[in-house]
């Protein structure tokens, strides 16, 4: 019996040569002997049924290391960061200013 990940990468690589053949689905499925109506299942099942459909493979979030960042801000304006702040919440200054640096 076939497991899940492998039905997975057999229909992608279907999905994907579909696309990269330039045929339409019924035609490509005609010609491989495959259902088009799984063809379809499994192409919205991986998430490819929109017509651009190739995933892109990086991630649209900026990577940052919190920890460094604020020690980062401490040290280049360390009047922004008041002892007394509870320290579970940021400064709303240093927020600002983190927020400012992360739509850039």
């Amino acid at each position: 019996m076939i497991n899940q990940t492998e039905k997975k990468t057999y229909w992608l690589s279907h999905i994907l040569k579909a696309k990269e053949d330039g045929l339409t689905a019924p035609s490509y499925c005609k010609k491989h002997g495959i259902s088009t109506s799984c063809f379809y299942k499994w192409k919205q099942r991986l998430g490819y049924a929109n017509k651009n459909f190739i995933k892109p493979k990086t991630s649209k979030f900026k990577k940052i290391d919190l920890q460094a960042s604020l020690l980062e801000e401490q040290q280049q304006q360390p009047k922004l960061f008041k002892a007394s702040h509870s320290p579970s919440l940021p400064d709303p200054k240093w927020t600002a200013l983190f927020l400012k640096e992360l739509l850039k």
